[in-house]
């Protein structure tokens, strides 16, 4: 029997209502009993959740939160989950991640981490631009840059990589090894950057 809101009224006997009392009271349990163990469970565990779960939405909440944090999921094909930052505004997707050679994450403060490798030419300056494609979020800002590097070809050289500037979009290096200082070298780099 679905939940009655409207009972009992003023002039209902409880002879007459109480199946539908009952009725509301099955329907109560029945859903409370959904990520929750039952009022009927042991004392010290009963009406605690068992998992959490959120039922997609099409848009952000956003002020229904109403001056507290909270968790959310959209409603597109992967099912994202989001933090609610209160103090910031902002929906932060805890869930979402490319993890493959050249991926990324987001940490559920909003910081956004990238990582990766390509090869720098034997050309001064390399653009490695990040991967871009829907889904993939771009820094706003990166904070730090971390750069290594190994050798391409045959050998056991000292080498190194340059850190020639980067953006929100893309880094520039240029890879050298010792055997030649005078020129740069085909140098598989590997990057990790922090930002936001």
């Amino acid at each position: 029997m679905p939940y009655q809101n409207n009972i009992p009224q003023p002039g209902d006997q409880i002879s007459v209502s109480q199946g539908d009392i009952l009725g509301n009271f099955v329907a109560i349990g029945a859903g409370f009993s959904q990520n929750h163990i039952p009022l009927t469970g042991a004392a010290l565990q009963a009406g605690q959740h068992n998992f959490i779960q959120l039922f997609p939405r099409a848009a952000t909440p956003g002020a229904l939160f109403a001056g507290s944090p909270g968790f959310w999921a959209d409603n597109t094909a992967d099912k994202s989950v989001f933090l609610h930052n209160e103090s910031t505004g902002a929906d932060i997707n805890i869930s979402k991640s490319g993890l493959g050679v050249d991926g990324w994450c987001w940490l559920p403060s909003g910081v956004l981490l990238k990582w990766g490798t390509f090869q720098s030419t034997a050309v001064p300056n390399t653009d490695h631009f990040f991967p871009v494609a829907a889904g993939i979020p771009a820094f706003t800002h990166i904070r730090s840059v971390q750069v290594t590097a190994s050798r391409v070809g045959v050998g056991t050289q000292y080498l190194h990589v340059f850190l020639n500037t980067y953006t929100n979009l893309l880094l520039n290096v240029t890879g050298w090894t010792f055997a030649t200082p005078a020129a740069p070298h085909n140098v598989v780099v590997n990057y990790f950057c922090i930002g936001t």
